[in-house]
């Protein structure tokens, strides 16, 4: 196990420091999608084992090891070819643009107005305690629930203007919009959304990278609390502290320590799984949301992720959990071989997001950009993108840059040298 774990953060070390060689900086696709699985991985052997958890396996950290190797190789592939055939910005002042702020008010309030009355005539018609015990804030396919994920890149949008123009109506509307998609008590929306502004964050403002990780990592343990605390009050439930500890690492290493888990059960049962109808339930994830509201059919009906039954995480047996990694469900779909070649794609995919995204002074680049790299940075927890809402979310984050009116632009200031 030893040597299986010094392979893993070895190999990860090292693609961090080809990183820093070629791109003076480790913060890109690489470390935003491989660093959760190593550190899971690391934490899980190395502490959580001793208040009861089960270890990763062996083979599934090797497995985790050639990944890293893997996806980094397909990212370092991207950056290379960036050297050789683009120009580089050597000085690039970032801009937000100059929006007509009555617009982009009026769409936030009405968006936190329609999301928030939803919420309160759930809670009338259900009552508090059953909408937290069913995390559904919201009315699933209604039209607060799509303005929920709207108040993603809206956010985004009012912190980064609260950034460049110190306007203070701006943090404020973003606090109310990060507090609404709180309310919806639905956790990987309020995450999302952390994690996506931290992610646009470091991109268009490097300066702020440590505060900004310092930040986001302390938000999301506290939302990931409170939403627990909040439901417990409601329902008159004691716990002792220990329980956010376990419920928190449950839900952060549950999609690993799963793999060892639902490989025996597949194999168990003899259940057949097929990667290409997965891809095809993947990429028709949005549009199937469409074709079963208008002709009530669905494009595909492969189910994988969202079907799984509980597997025990600890020696106790209170922490379960039925969720699996994207990694984990490439490699029982794909074996070793298709699982190379996955994550190798995987990773110039995400590089190649980033890397436009970086070099890009568009924020219709690099909003929808920060969204894909959010999702992709949540794969430690599970196959998202079998959902509609990781697409629908970038989609929205693309299309609104350009809805949204906006004033003459000024003039940027950069300088651009070519590499021969």
């Amino acid at each position: 196990m030893a040597l299986a774990l010094i392979t893993l953060l070895s190999a990860y070390l090292l693609v961090l420091i080809l990183k820093k060689l070629a791109n003076f900086s480790i913060f890109d696709g690489f470390f935003f999608v491989m660093s959760p699985f190593v550190f899971i991985i690391l934490l899980n052997n190395l502490f959580f084992y001793k208040i009861g958890f089960y270890k990763i396996e062996t083979d599934v950290v090797y497995l985790h090891a050639l990944a890293v190797a893997v996806f980094g190789l397909g990212s370092l592939l991207v950056d290379m070819r960036r050297q050789m055939i683009k120009v580089q910005p050597v000085l690039m002042k970032y801009e937000t643009p100059d929006l007509h702020l009555s617009w982009l008010y009026t769409i936030v309030i009405g968006s936190i107005a329609i999301v928030f009355l939803d919420i309160v005539m759930r809670v009338r018609a259900h009552g508090l305690a059953n909408v937290l015990a069913t995390a559904q804030g919201t009315e699933q396919g209604s039209i607060a629930a799509h303005l929920t994920l709207l108040l993603n890149p809206l956010s985004v949008l009012l912190f980064d203007y609260y950034c460049e123009k110190k306007n203070k109506a701006c943090l404020f509307l973003w606090a109310i919009a990060l507090v609404c998609v709180f309310a919806t008590f639905i956790k990987y929306h309020i995450i999302s959304a952390v994690l996506t502004l931290a992610i646009y964050i470091i991109i268009r403002r490097p300066s702020l990278v440590k505060k900004v990780i310092i930040v986001a990592g302390i938000g999301i343990v506290l939302f990931f609390v409170l939403n627990y605390a909040i439901g417990f009050n409601v329902r008159d439930i004691e716990v002792e502290t220990s329980f956010y500890l376990k419920h928190l690492w449950k839900y952060l290493a549950g999609g690993t320590a799963n793999i060892t888990n639902l490989e025996q059960y597949i194999a168990g049962y003899k259940i057949e799984l097929s990667f290409w109808d997965w891809l095809l339930a993947i990429l028709t994830s949005f549009w199937d949301m469409f074709s079963l509201k208008l002709f009530g059919v669905e494009i595909s009906d492969y189910q994988f992720s969202t079907v799984l039954p509980y597997f025990p995480l600890n020696i106790e047996g209170d922490e379960t959990s039925n969720v699996i990694s994207f990694l984990g469900a490439v490699y029982l779909h794909t074996g070793i071989v298709g699982f190379v070649l996955f994550t190798f794609i995987w990773g110039i995919l995400v590089q190649a997001v980033y890397t436009t995204a970086k070099e890009s002074r568009s924020l219709a680049a690099v909003l929808p950009a920060s969204v894909f790299l959010a999702y992709n940075m949540l794969s430690f927890f599970s196959c998202y993108w079998e959902l509609s809402n990781p697409m629908e979310t970038i989609i929205l984050a693309f299309v609104l840059f350009f809805f949204l009116p906006k004033r003459k632009k000024k003039k940027a200031l950069h300088c651009i040298k070519e590499l021969h």
